[in-house]
């Protein structure tokens, strides 16, 4: 054996007394690879930099919403039904709901949009008193962002961003304008709310199909960082009267009882309506958050009645009753695992590292 051979090996075994003294440390010596549920113990050093293991499941507030409905539907009175948002109202309708209980403010241009926006990320939650910041709607939203983007990049009336470089690259610029302010959002600590017109388009062959009136590359983008994909629709039920048929006087007047009248409530649905874009749905809470829906419906449907101003509350009474159902099952499912065992310290369970030599 040759003294370099030697030097390497004293050398190796000098690298493997520091990587178990190291650990040591971290674990604090008599800390287990794993705890009682199989899972891997995180050393103190990644857990101050955020690293973990465990469920920590969304909070409410910071859930980042994609909310479609035909125009008309109720997409403003459901969203003006949270007391924590704010509503960047740029269809300047937020006014006219009653019983409203969102803050709004009237977005009348792009100028007035980055003010807002540059003073929200400035404040965060904390300071502005907001968790969550809804656009409504960003298909009208979209007429400020071109003109924003047009003077950014030079664009000369009549022509706009979309049609910069030839129109091959403006829509990006659009798309990419869209992701980027929903991330500073999310950066800042606010959970968001993207509102959405819908419409009827026919394919090549005829048949219907319902899809967002955004261009595609923008709603792909928000689909991308959505959590939730929420469809929202008015339903008209015919609702029999007591005392139908009945003839009463009313001023002298003799008048019969209409049989039924027509009563309206509004359905929030998870998955879109368009069924080609199911796949883009993010399934982690789905079959938990219809099970919430289901409840107490003797139609077993799959949607919630969000009929009144309770409208969000009820979603989010929901949500915190779908992380409680898949709660108490991971806790079933863990009851009935075999558990690891965790006797060893740390330095006598790791493996010994590869020392190159």
């Amino acid at each position: 054996m040759t003294d370099s051979t030697d030097d390497m090996e004293m050398h190796s075994d000098a690298a493997q007394y520091y990587y178990e003294q190291e650990l040591t440390r971290e674990f604090d010596v008599a800390q287990q690879l794993t705890d009682g549920n199989g899972k891997k113990v995180i050393s103190r050093a990644y857990a101050d930099m955020g690293v973990s293991n465990q469920w920590e499941p969304t909070p409410f507030d910071r859930l980042r919403l994609w909310l479609t409905a035909f125009s008309g539907e109720g997409k403003t009175n459901f969203v003006m039904s949270d007391p924590e948002s704010l509503v960047l109202d740029f269809e300047d309708s937020a006014r006219d709901v009653p019983g409203g209980r969102a803050a709004y403010v009237h977005i009348p241009d792009s100028e007035a949009y980055m003010r807002i926006h540059s003073k929200l990320i400035e404040d965060g939650p904390a300071q502005s008193g907001f968790k969550r910041i809804v656009w409504d709607t960003v298909d009208k939203f979209l007429g400020h962002i071109i003109i924003l983007l047009s003077a950014e990049y030079g664009c000369e009336y009549p022509k706009t961003i979309l049609e910069y470089a030839d129109g091959r690259v403006g829509y990006t610029k659009i798309a990419n304008f869209i992701q980027t302010r929903l991330e500073e959002l999310y950066a800042a600590g606010y959970g968001w709310t993207v509102v959405g017109h819908i419409s009827e388009k026919k394919d090549a062959s005829g048949i219907a199909t319902a899809a967002p009136t955004l261009f595609p590359s923008a709603v792909q983008r928000i689909y991308t960082d959505t959590q939730l994909m929420l469809h929202l629709s008015r339903e008209i039920d015919e609702v029999e009267l007591p005392g139908a048929g009945r003839t009463i006087k009313v001023g002298g007047v003799e008048k019969k009882i209409a049989a039924t009248k027509k009563v309206t409530r509004h359905e929030l649905h998870i998955l879109p309506p368009d069924g080609d874009d199911s796949d883009l749905v993010k399934a982690r809470y789905t079959e938990a958050l219809l099970t919430e829906f289901r409840r107490g419906r003797p139609d077993d449907g799959s949607s919630l009645n969000i009929t009144g101003i309770n409208a969000m509350p009820k979603l989010r009474a929901a949500w915190s009753a779908a992380l409680a159902f898949e709660r108490d099952r991971m806790e079933k499912v863990a009851s009935t695992a075999p558990v690891a065992a965790t006797s060893a310290p740390v330095k006598k369970a790791l493996a010994k590292p590869i020392i190159r030599k």
